[in-house]
């Protein structure tokens, strides 16, 4: 997962590793789960101009795909981690990137 380091200028992204242990619990409501986190780890640190070039290099591959924005939202928060919150953030550089534009919930090349 990516999180933001607070107070960096340029921004820096931070890519950590949760090692931690899943307990499925079942009762007379259903089932739930409880997690215990062991370690984390910082792998690296990245600075956002980076972490951007290479969401955008998915990103590409996902339109080609035919993906809504709504999809690239979810894709980019399950491949890279990033926390929901700061994912328009970096979608919306993305798209200053590539030159895209939104129409009906979808990213276009206004050239194509």
């Amino acid at each position: 997962m990516f999180l933001p380091i607070p107070g960096s200028k340029p921004r820096k992204w931070m890519r950590v590793v949760i090692h931690a242990l899943e307990n499925r619990w079942f009762d007379d409501y259903g089932e739930f789960y409880t997690y215990v986190i062991k370690n984390a780890d910082i792998i690296e640190i990245v600075d956002e101009e980076d972490l951007v070039h290479d969401i955008m290099k998915s990103v590409k591959a996902w339109i080609e795909d035919g993906n809504s924005i709504d999809q690239l939202r979810e894709l980019i928060a399950i491949v890279y981690g990033i926390p929901e919150k700061f994912i328009d953030e970096i979608l919306e550089k993305v798209k200053a990137e590539l030159g895209l534009v939104e129409v009906q919930g979808m990213l276009l090349d206004p050239d194509y």
